[in-house]
């Protein structure tokens, strides 16, 4: 499956970590018109989807092996809607033990932008391409339950790197321990991702997680952090329902 593609990874690899580099570089020396930067996480989205079709299509990794196909995105918006409604019940209950706690709901256009420019495109990237290319490639030389391990780390420390340039750019972190503790939080979010997708081999599912976690369709306002945990639970408990669904369907 992998057609000697080791220089074709190492290439996607430098690409990711260099084109949000080039598009935070672009948009603060070339000062593009305001339409143009308004739109900045929807054209990043759209290029982190090219390149990752791309990489798919040269190393040989079909779109239904990572659940690219209409069976597996009706099962993630099914499971997903079982996942919101769980979250919103759960932070609806801890409004009432969190001081002056609401419930905030999140726009539309803010879903649009997060699930399917930021969330689906960065996991069909790290998680459909880098973790199914390094999976695939180590299984050959150690079990599966290793290379699961190594392409779960592997795709998580890229998933991680490829956030520098946001860190320095646009969030302006310091060359310091804070910078290392941002990445490291990535990083553990790209070990939840990859769980998830290992689990479930549905990368729709995965990326409506991702959009959760930027954005959450409910949030308890003022606990980001708690609304984040809970939405991180509730997927990874609803990601095992949906894994032991779709293998007794299979088994049927």
């Amino acid at each position: 499956m992998l057609r000697n593609t080791y220089i074709l990874f190492g290439i996607f690899v430098v690409v990711s970590l260099l084109e949000p580099a080039f598009l935070f570089l672009s948009a603060i020396y070339l000062k593009p018109p305001a339409i143009i930067l308004s739109h900045l996480t929807h054209i990043g989205g759209l290029i982190t989807s090219i390149v990752a079709l791309l990489a798919l299509r040269l190393s040989g990794i079909s779109l239904s092996q990572i659940g690219i196909n209409f069976s597996s995105l009706k099962k993630a918006i099914k499971w997903s809607s079982v996942a919101w409604f769980l979250i919103g019940a759960v932070l609806g209950v801890g409004m009432l033990f969190v001081p002056d706690g609401a419930v905030k709901v999140t726009s539309v256009g803010t879903i649009i932008k997060f699930y399917l420019f930021v969330g689906l495109p960065e996991e069909l990237l790290f998680r459909g391409y880098f973790f199914t290319w390094l999976f695939e490639f180590f299984k050959l030389k150690v079990t599966a339950k290793r290379a699961k391990v190594i392409a779960l780390v592997g795709s998580s420390l890229i998933f991680a790197l490829s956030h520098i340039p946001q860190r320095l750019l646009v969030a302006k972190m310091a060359l310091n321990l804070g910078l290392v503790v941002s990445l490291v939080k990535v990083m553990v979010d790209g070990f939840i991702a990859g769980w998830i997708f290992m689990r479930t081999r549905n990368i729709w599912f995965t990326g409506i997680w991702h959009g959760g976690v930027d954005n959450p369709i409910f949030s308890l306002s003022g606990h980001k952090d708690l609304t984040g945990w809970v939405v991180t639970l509730v997927y990874l408990g609803v990601a095992e329902a949906l894994r032991r669904r779709t293998e007794e369907q299979v088994g049927k």
